[in-house]
């Protein structure tokens, strides 16, 4: 999928992080209805050529969201336990219209964002994020992003 310059930019701009190291996953064979995969931490600074490999599909990274200032401009939950119903989890989020945006990842997990017009303290992003996925019955081990408050 093409993509211009100003995408890119909105891009990186929304997933605005720590930009100084990045994790990378590469997804394996699919077994149980479960995809293998293998992460690592870059410790490289995050570029608009990494972001532009992602978006291009050649690279799978995730951004770390909480900045040297302890703030983020986004949050995560991760969803991983296949033993959900994640249909029902994104049907909530649609019809509560609740400020998340769901997506689905390669491995398919439930990754469920939210954005902040402007950076929130990463423990408070923390309390909103433990907030919804409580209310979706998520396990007390889904990983949360950021997963540190500072």
């Amino acid at each position: 999928m093409a993509y211009s310059n100003v995408e890119l930019r909105n891009f990186t701009n929304y997933f605005a992080g720590n930009d100084l190291a990045y994790g990378v996953t590469k997804v394996g064979e699919i077994k149980d209805g479960k995809a293998e995969s293998d992460s690592h931490l870059v410790h490289e600074q995050l570029t608009y050529a990494v972001m532009s490999e992602h978006l291009a599909g050649k690279k799978s990274i995730g951004v770390a969201p909480i900045m040297m200032d302890s703030r983020c401009n986004f949050g995560a939950i991760d969803i991983d336990n296949y033993q959900y119903n994640l249909e029902d989890i994104v049907r909530a989020i649609y019809d509560f219209k609740f400020p998340l945006f769901p997506c689905w990842s390669k491995s398919r997990k439930l990754h469920i964002y939210m954005f902040f017009s402007e950076p929130l303290p990463a423990a408070e992003v923390r309390q909103i994020l433990r907030w919804y996925a409580d209310l979706f019955g998520c396990d007390k081990k889904t990983e949360l992003f950021p997963k540190q408050d500072h």
